[in-house]
């Protein structure tokens, strides 16, 4: 690029116009790649192009990807009303709702962000550790012995029940197989691929009621049980003392002192399911992938859970979320121009850190291929070249959570089992809807279980 300087000789740098360049292949191939073979794409137009280049995907239009650090600060640290990414994430909106702070940009963001931060910071959590424990062990008494299972499948299982016993706070067996069975029905993975269809099959009216329909349906069953369960909770005497955060959430207020209304309320609650659920139930089963294959790796974080710590764990977890993100990238709407690596991106253009080729740099890991909990033994990671959860002011809400859950299912797991791995191949990475997931779903087989440890009982948290 042609360097200039201007009257106080401050060396400026003459801006491209259009995108970086990126792999030359028709819209459709693009498209067809990213559906089916992300991590191949990713790691082509990076061999060919480096940390930044630009994709053409239907639906989604011309988009720039990067992994440079320096150009991902940008982009965090951006004005909110220079990038949306509620408009970005708006394909979530069937699913999340229209209230969901997944889709919201500027001020009405940062409205539904500070009512939602509260109940996940620290001191709460750990006030849930029983609880998790709880249900982790109640999962792990119902595992077959000696035979393969499917991890992830169980991990689904004790993720969902997380979400119903901590955050919606329901005990009752019935009810909570009620949640769970309407909450099975709006499944991700059965809807994103026909979402993704919708801008054309809208231009049919009869194909569109034929596909979304059913989903419709579901939704609705969903949004009748979440709005009769937060009438129910208002109307208990204890709601201000419960401490799950569905009862946080309803006595929430922002800074002119009006709650959240009940659609907002129920898309959030939607959104802590969907964002929450199955993304950290496959997280834990790529944990438990990448650890068992490194017996070394086990036998300390057995001996770790045992002696009541927790930094290597810790560790683990981080380096698992690096090298097996759940997410590929995050994505902003251009609003106003910005500038990211040396072009001038316009309007209507869509930027995109890479949180798996950002993962997956030789400058920012060394040994990069390789798993080394080590390196985040001391020290948290920088925020522009570890981003499992985002970044910036959009920052995934239940990151601390999330980390917090997979710690204590961990341990507790490792405390009371012999837990194997039944295959001798590593899990391909494939695409599960948005996510990137395990192909085989992390077959085990765990051969002893040891009693579950005693706890004094804890509090309730809720009796609905």
């Amino acid at each position: 690029m042609a360097a200039m300087f201007d009257s106080q000789s401050t060396p400026t740098v003459e801006l491209k116009e259009g995108l970086p360049p990126g792999l030359p292949w028709p819209a459709l191939v693009q498209t067809l790649f990213w559906v089916f073979r992300p991590v191949q794409m990713l790691r082509i137009a990076r061999k060919r192009y480096g940390d930044t280049f630009s994709a053409h995907l239907l639906g989604l239009g011309r988009i720039v990807m990067t992994a440079d650090p320096e150009e991902i600060r940008r982009v965090f640290a951006a004005p909110a009303d220079r990038l949306h990414a509620g408009e970005a994430n708006m394909v979530l909106s069937p699913i999340v709702g229209q209230h969901s702070v997944l889709v919201l940009d500027e001020e009405r963001h940062m409205r539904q962000r500070k009512l939602l931060l509260p109940p996940f910071h620290g001191e709460r959590m750990r006030a849930w550790v029983d609880e998790m424990e709880s249900i982790t062990d109640e999962a792990i008494d119902t595992w077959p012995r000696g035979e393969a299972f499917k991890l992830r499948d169980q991990t689904q299982a004790i993720t969902m029940d997380i979400i119903l016993r901590v955050v919606f706070g329901i005990t009752d067996h019935a009810r909570r197989r009620e949640f769970r069975d309407r909450m099975n029905a709006l499944e991700p993975n059965i809807w994103f691929r026909k979402f993704a269809l919708a801008p054309l099959i809208q231009k049919i009216p009869r194909m569109e009621r034929r596909m979304f329909d059913d989903f419709r349906r579901a939704k609705a069953d969903f949004d009748a049980l979440m709005l009769e369960e937060l009438n129910d909770r208002r109307a208990q005497p204890d709601a201000a003392e419960r401490g799950d955060v569905l009862s946080l959430l309803l006595q929430a207020a922002d800074d002119e002192g009006a709650p959240m209304t009940d659609d907002e309320l129920r898309d959030e609650l939607v959104t802590l399911v969907v964002a929450g659920h199955e993304t950290t139930a496959t997280a834990l089963a790529w944990t438990f992938e990448l650890m068992l294959r490194r017996p070394e790796v086990w036998e300390r974080v057995r001996e770790e859970a045992e002696a009541g710590e927790s930094a290597y764990v810790d560790a683990v977890i981080k380096e698992s979320l690096r090298m097996r993100p759940i997410l590929p990238l995050v994505a902003r709407v251009i609003k106003e121009p910005i500038e990211i690596a040396g072009y001038r991106l316009r309007p209507g253009n869509t930027v995109t850190p890479s949180i798996y080729l950002s993962h997956y740099r030789e400058a920012n890991y060394p040994d990069a291929e390789s798993f080394i909990p080590e390196r985040f033994i001391e020290g948290q990671p920088e925020g522009s070249t570890w981003l499992p959860f985002g970044g910036g002011i959009r920052r995934c809400i239940g990151a601390s959570f999330a980390l917090y859950e997979m710690r204590v299912v961990i341990q507790t797991i490792a405390r009371r089992t012999d837990i194997r791995l039944t295959r001798d191949v590593e899990e391909p990475i494939v695409r599960r809807a948005i996510t990137f997931a395990p192909g085989n779903d992390v077959p085990v087989a765990i051969d002893n279980v040891k009693p579950a440890r005693t706890r004094e009982p804890a509090p309730a948290m809720g009796s609905s």
